[in-house]
């Protein structure tokens, strides 16, 4: 098994989730199995922090998990996007 985690900078949110299990918004999420076809889409949402142009918004995704060998790893992928006043810059 698996669980995985999405950190967000202060007025970025989790609006919803969508995976190959059912996903439920919240804190942690927990995976039954893990390999190289399993998928997971978040769908942000701002929430009401204002957020200035020019600043970034970071992202940090942690997956912990067993590995083959029984090896506890952890995989931590962080992100820092630019925030833009429209969608088309």
């Amino acid at each position: 098994g698996a669980v995985w985690k999405l950190r967000t900078s202060k007025g970025i949110g989790v609006k919803a989730v969508v995976a190959n299990q059912d996903c439920q918004v919240r804190s942690e999420y927990y995976l039954a199995g893990l390999d190289s076809d399993t998928s997971t889409t978040v769908f942000l949402q701002h929430e009401g922090h204002k957020l200035t142009k020019d600043q970034h918004a970071f992202l940090q995704f942690a997956l912990l998990y067993t590995n083959r060998a029984g090896q506890r790893r952890i995989r931590v992928h962080n992100l820092a996007l630019p925030v833009v006043d429209n969608e088309t810059e």
